[in-house]
Parts: structure tokens; sequence; C-alpha cells
């Protein structure tokens, strides 16, 4: 707490030695800081953005491998980097403001802890987040290497200036913590009440690390002081009779005969009469242990129980086998007794049965011709062969029989070995494999789940036993507890008597301190603020602003015409205008910092359409007072018009590309509309379509010279009289004249204008063949934008009659139009004249 209170105290009692003495001088000799702008940021490892090199194409490693993330010109005054949620913006800036400052204020507002701040900045794919920023004073060339890391590591790899590296950092990190605007912040602000808004009034102001401090050491006191003083003492008392008041009785444990007789076998205990008295000795764990020997010889005695029987069955197929082998081979014996098989004489046979079945007895030499020698011949050597049938199918069997009777031998064997018996055929019989069974404990398998079962029934009511003990035993450590809780209060509170009055002294001192501090910088500022805010809103100006303190702190403005002398802006004020209210106190709060960067981030959220165009100029007059200013948007007119009115080689606009890294903008949107459309993103591809056909359309009106009287209006921006003041004008070719006309006439332009609302009840709905026509068209005219009337025959000419019709002449002019392209000897098309050929009509 000292340490945190120091700041706060008379410089008497802060500077305690001659080394902090120093520390402080050196520390007021750092203005220098104000004048630091950024030269480049390089950037790895941090959420949203990708480490470098990143680059799908391994050529273009070299591209990315040796550049900062980015780099800024001397000459630039504006850096706008824009982007769609979720592009990386606010990423970019986190991390700048992570490196500048060393904490990041959307992670607070999200209540991360300040130790979690690492983690929160962090890619979670990244072992390490880091940012390397280089700052440069371009007065005296000066330059600081400020670097830091998401393992806490922060080091200058460079520092060209007299002050030590520790107190620049921390400097630095004081100071720049002025340059970050965003959205969040200004919300946070227009939405708060009551004591929240005066915490955000002091944020605002500079004031928040005060902030923390009241809040830290002083709150908890501040909501005691409302409750009763000896509450905590009377909540005690009240628990000690509580407890004494309980009824405990003594737990008892019921076993069944046969629990009691499982317990008796495990515990190797010859009599059970005091069960509750040897429960009482029993440990649980020791329960526990002698049951899971039980259990593991259960198992064990189980799984021989069941081999065993396995064997029981094993050795009657095996007998049973044995016995029809016998039995075959009798019948074998008795069918070669019946006939003597000869294997000659049975190749004869078979042969006289082929005659036979020819039915040509005139082959057989032992036929002769009478039909009855024939017929008794035929039978005779049917019945031969019948037997000789038989024995082989017999034979045949018993080799099968033999077969299996070995098999089930090999099973007996191996199941003897995993036993541990001895095979031999003497012992293949039941007789053995039952003496073997009463060697167990149980001889049916029910009875081993029997045991097992009533082992759980017993662990449990001994569980359930042992809880009631520690229930008894708890409930005699909560008396004495409560006796020293007791004892605890009393004599706290009697020094509560004494501190009380001394705290309230003291969150006097600290509120009124804090009164004062804002109200001072008020005064200084209060005058800025009426600038800023009467710049962007110029249609209803602040005429004075003044502020009030008593326990509350706000600011409080007059508008010309107003019959009250003081209003609140937060009862008087739009959200848009309680907003841009907001941002103009904290762009008063850097003015006066006198730094040189500043950063927005996303602020045109916070400012109405009607009022951007002033912020433009706002922005860009700032920019003219040695001021870098690096902003993030997500409207591309916005920025378009931001960069244009700029003056030249001031401003630089840049995307995030598809690798999330910075890539400097182009006005070529026909490939995003593309890609969107085929991949079915109607949001992104309608978003792009509006961008190309305003960007086309307003650029078609600069170029021809074409009269529209609210051009540089934005807030009296219409797209509609902008499209009609084009197609009326003679200065366009007619197929670009056509298409604006089908788009103004025949498409619902708010169907172009719908990002911020796309899933609402009030989005249209598009098909994908109304998409695609819509596509077709706006690129076209986004094509043809550049070309003028003197090119409409020569286009004709090209669509009629092809290319190879072309003269040398004619080529060379539609190669400056960029309808064709020259590979060597020969001219092709573009992709410019595959966008619009479908428009040109030859008639």
């Amino acid at each position: 707490m000292q340490s945190e209170i120091e700041k706060y105290l008379d410089d008497e009692k802060y500077l305690q030695d001659v080394g902090t003495l120093h520390k402080k001088e050196a520390a007021e000799n750092v203005d220098f800081i104000k004048n630091l702008k950024i030269k480049w940021i390089d950037i790895s490892g941090i959420k949203g953005i990708a480490d470098i090199p990143f680059c799908k194409d391994k050529n273009k490693s070299c591209e990315y491998g040796n550049k900062p993330y980015l780099n800024i010109d001397k000459q630039t005054k504006i850096i706008s980097l824009f982007g769609f949620n979720g592009d990386g913006k606010s990423s970019f800036t986190e991390a700048l403001e992570f490196s500048l400052t060393g904490h990041v204020i959307e992670a607070e507002r999200r209540q991360y802890k300040k130790s979690d701040i690492f983690n929160y900045i962090k890619n979670i794919n990244s072992a390490k987040g880091k940012v390397d920023v280089k700052l440069v004073d371009y007065a005296t060339n000066n330059k600081i290497n400020l670097n830091r890391d998401t393992n806490g590591t922060i080091e200058l790899t460079q520092n060209d200036f007299e002050p030590e590296d520790e107190i620049i950092i921390n400097e630095i990190n004081e100071e720049m913590n002025k340059v970050f605007i965003e959205k969040n912040r200004i919300d946070s602000f227009v939405l708060s009440k009551g004591k929240k808004q005066i915490e955000l009034y002091g944020e605002l102001l500079g004031f928040s690390e005060i902030n923390r401090f009241i809040k830290k050491y002083w709150r908890d006191y501040s909501t005691e002081r409302g409750k009763e003083l000896y509450k905590k003492e009377s909540i005690a008392k009240e628990k000690l009779q509580d407890l004494k008041e309980r009824e405990v009785t003594e737990p008892e444990i019921k076993l069944t005969e046969f629990e009691s007789e499982i317990l008796k076998r495990i515990s190797s205990e010859e009599s059970l009469d005091d069960i509750n008295s040897f429960v009482d000795n029993l440990s649980f764990d020791d329960f526990k242990r002698v049951k899971n020997e039980r259990l593991t010889k259960l198992k064990n005695e189980k799984n021989i129980l069941l081999n065993l029987n396995k064997g029981l069955e094993l050795i009657r197929i095996w007998k049973k086998l044995k016995k029809e082998i016998k039995e075959l081979k009798k019948e074998l014996l008795e069918l070669a007794l019946k006939e003597d098989i000869d294997e000659n004489i049975l190749d004869l046979y078979r042969k006289a049965k082929e005659i036979f079945k020819e039915n040509n007895p005139d082959d057989c030499p032992l036929c002769g011709d009478s039909n009855k020698a024939i017929t008794e011949i035929k039978n005779e050597v049917n019945a031969y062969l019948k037997t000789a049938q038989k024995l082989s199918e017999v034979r045949e069997k018993i080799k099968k029989e033999e077969t299996a009777k070995k098999e089930e031998e090999v099973k007996l064997k191996e199941l003897f070995k995993e036993l541990d018996l001895d095979y031999s055929t003497e012992n293949l019989n039941e007789k053995y494999i039952t003496k073997q069974k009463e060697k167990l404990l149980y001889i049916e398998s029910d009875n081993y789940n029997q045991e097992v079962n009533t082992l759980a029934k017993i662990e449990e009511k001994l569980r359930d036993y042992k809880k009631k003990q520690e229930q008894i035993s708890k409930y005699n450590e909560d008396i004495e507890k409560a006796k020293k809780a007791l004892k605890k209060e009393t004599a706290k509170n009697k020094k509560i008597d004494e501190i009380l009055q001394q705290i309230k002294e003291f969150e006097d001192i600290m509120n009124n301190h804090r009164n004062d501090f804002i109200k001072n910088l008020l005064s200084q500022i209060s005058e800025l603020i009426k600038i800023y805010y009467n710049d962007i809103v110029i249609d209803n100006k602040i005429e004075d602003i003044n502020f009030k303190s008593d326990k509350d702190i706000g600011l409080y403005i007059n508008f010309k015409g107003y019959k009250r002398e003081s209003n609140d802006p937060r009862k008087i004020l739009s959200e848009g205008q309680l907003k841009c209210f907001g941002l103009a106190i904290l762009l008063a709060l850097h003015k006066k910092s006198g730094l040189s960067l500043l950063v927005l981030d996303d602020i045109i959220n916070a400012v109405d359409i009607d009022h951007r165009k002033n912020m433009i100029e706002l922005i860009i007059a700032e920019s003219k007072k040695d001021r870098q200013i690096i902003i993030t948007t997500y409207d591309k007119l916005f920025q378009e018009k931001l960069i244009n009115l700029a003056e030249d080689n001031t401003a630089v606009s840049y995307y995030f590309s598809d690798e999330l890294l910075l890539e400097e903008a182009n006005n070529n949107f026909t490939d995003i509309i593309k890609r969107s459309t085929n991949k079915n993103d109607c949001r992104n591809a309608l978003l792009y379509m509006r961008i190309a056909l305003e960007n086309a359309v307003y650029n078609i009106a600069e170029e021809k010279k074409i009269n529209v009287p609210f051009k540089d209006e934005m807030r009296k921006y219409g797209l509609s009289q902008l499209l009609k003041s084009v197609i009326n004008s003679t200065k366009i070719i007619q197929p670009l004249k056509e298409l604006l006309s089908d788009i103004k006439e025949n498409y619902n332009y708010s169907m172009l204008n719908q990002e911020a609302h796309f899933w609402t009840e009030t989005a249209h709905r598009v098909d994908h063949q109304t998409l695609e026509e819509l596509r077709d068209k706006i690129i076209a005219i986004y094509k043809m934008k550049g070309l003028n009337n003197d090119c409409l025959p020569d286009l004709k000419k090209l669509k009629e009659n092809g290319i190879e019709s072309v003269d040398e002449e004619l080529n060379k002019k539609l190669v400056s139009a960029g309808i064709l392209v020259k590979d060597g000897a020969e001219y092709d098309f573009t992709g410019k004249w595959d966008d619009i050929k479908a428009y040109i009509n030859p008639n």
C-alpha cells in the first residue's frame, strides 16, 4: 500500500534518499518522449496477427522475412489501416498499446487480471508473443528500440538519449497511455451512470491509478461502515449457540450374518462379538487394502474355476470323439470283411460302369448277348462300387475325427499348462478336474459374485460409519473454532471503534483530492474540449463548458439559446453527439499532453455519418501540427476520402491481407467481389459492390468534371443524386450510362448498404443469380469509368469483328485504354475487356 500511495504524498515524504532524488530529477528530463514518433513496428506471436515471415507462397518469404510489420516514412503524418471486423485492426492497436504501455485497456475492461495480460495478448498458437517498436525524435534523429514480449521481458536494444533505460521505459509506459483512443472506451463513457460515471470521468481524465487505489484500499471500509458495528461479533455468537444446540448421535454400524462372516474371513479375527469396537479400530484405508487383496484372489480363483469348467467341457468333447472314432473303425472293419476290395479290380468295375452308362454292352467281353447276364453283371458292379464308396467315406470321417481329437488334445494341453496341472491321458477325466475345483474357495461362479457384492456393501456401510465419525470430530473442531472466532471478533471490534473515524477522514481527503485534481485539469482543457466538439459537430455548437463537483463530479455544457445555464450532456445530447463529446475529451487530453503520436482505433463508429467529413478535416488539421496519427477503420469511403484530402506524400493507407499482413491499399475490388460471390459470401460481395460502385461513380464525376453540388458535403451524400448527375452527363460513354441507369432504376440500393445490418429482420434477401448479374454489372461499371466517348466506336468494331480485323493503329489505342495487351508481336484481350464486352452493343 505504501508504494502505491507514495506518489500522492508530499515530496518530503516521497524522496527518502538521494538515489530516489536522482531518479526523480532524471524522470523530469524526459520531455523528448513527447516528440517521439514511430519509425517501424515488428509484431509476432500476437493474437489476430500472423508470425513473420508468414506466406503461403514460399517464393514470397524473402518479401516479408526481412521487413518490419509496418514501416513509416518521416514525411508520413497519417497512417490509415482498413479492415472489417475480425481482420486484425484492434489486434494491431492492442499489440502497439502492449508494447508502449505494458497493458491493454480492453483486457482490463474484460476483467483480465494484470498477471493474465500476457495470455490475453499472446496468439494461442505461438510459444511467445513479441512486439518491437523503433521510436525516433526527428528533431535530433535520436532513436529508441523498445522490445517487449509475453514472457515479461522488456528492454531497450537502442537508446540514443541520456536518461537510463529504466527511467525511459517507466516514462514511456506512463505517457504513451494517453495516445490511444478507442471506441469501447468512448462507449463505456456514454453508457455509464452514477458511481461508474464518476470513475470513468477520472479514467478519461487520466486519473485511473488513483481510482484503482481508492477501490483497493477503502471501498471495503466504506461498505463496512454502513453495517452494524458488531454484526460479525453477533454472527459469531449465534454460530456458537447454534452448534451447542445441535443434536449429535454416536454412529452405529449394522452388518448381516453373511457380511459379518465375510468381514471375519478377511480380517483374520476369530470372533467379532463387538463389531463397533472392531470397526472403530479398523482404518478405512486398511479395509480397502485387505478388500482389494481379497477381490484379486476372488477374481483369480473365479478365472481358474471358469477354466476348470472349460476343461471339463473339453474332456467331454475329447471322450466323445474318442468313442466316435472307435465306432467308425469298427464299421470300417465290418465293411472290409464283407467285401475284399482290390484297387485293380475296383478300376475294372469302374470301367464296366462307364460302359453300362453309355448303353453299349457289346464292348464288354464278359457280358455276352444274354440280357439276364448283363443285368446280373450290372447289379454286381453297382454293389461292388457302392461298398467301395462307403469304405472311402468311413475312412475320411475317421481322418476328420482324428484331426478334431488332436485339436482338442492341444487345447487341453494349453489349458492344463495355464492351470499348472499335470497333463496326461490318465488325468483327462471329470474326477481329476473335480478334485482341482475342491481346492478353491467356491465351486460355483455365483458364490464369487455374491462375495464381491457383499464386500461392496460392507465398504459402503463402513464409509458411511467413518464419515459420521468425521462429522462428529468436525463438530467438535467447529465448536472450538467458533469460540476462537468470537474471541477474535470481540477484540477486533474494540480496534474498529478507534480507527473508523480516522478512515472516514482519510476517505474524505482522498475524495476531495480526486475532485480537486479533476477540476483543475478540466479547467485547463475545457476550452479544448469545446473546440474539438464544435469542430466535429458543427451544426449544434457548445457555447461554454463548466465543471461542478461535490460528492459527484461532472462536466456541464451550455448551448446558445438554451434557457438553462448548465446542462448535463447525458440528458440533452443524442447518443451520437455524446460519443463525439467523449471523443472530444480524449482528444483534448491528448492535446494537453503534448505527445506527437496519436492512435485512433475504430473511432469512426463513435461519429455519425453526418459528422465524418468534419472528423476527416479535424484529423488532417491535427496531422499538420507535427503529429503522427494512426487510424483504423472499417469504412472504406472514409479511408479514401481521408487519404485523397491529405497533402501529397503525407498519408498512406493499408489493408489486412488474407495472411493478416498489412499490404498497401489499392482500389482494385473486382477480385474480392468475384471471390466473395463464388464463395456465396453475399454480405462481403454486396459490401464491396457498394464500395466499388460509389468509388467508380465518384471518380467519374470528378474526372469528367460533372457538376455535383453536394460532392464535398459528406453529411448530405446520396448515391441516387450522384447517379442522376452522372447519368445525365454527355461526357460518359453510352454503355456506362445504360448500366448506371439500370442500377438506379432496377435495383434497390439499400441492398448494397447493409453491412452493419445484414442479419437483421429488415435485411434484403438476394438469390445467387441476381447477385452474379449485379456483380458483373458493377465490375463493368468499375472497369469502364476511365473510358472516353471517342473510344466507343473502336470497342464496337472490336466486339463485332474480333481482334484479327483490328488494324495496328487501333490496337495501340486499345492497348492504351487497357482493352488489349501486346505479347511480342501478338495482341490479346485483357481482363478488363472480358468484364465489359457483354455490355458493348455493336449496333
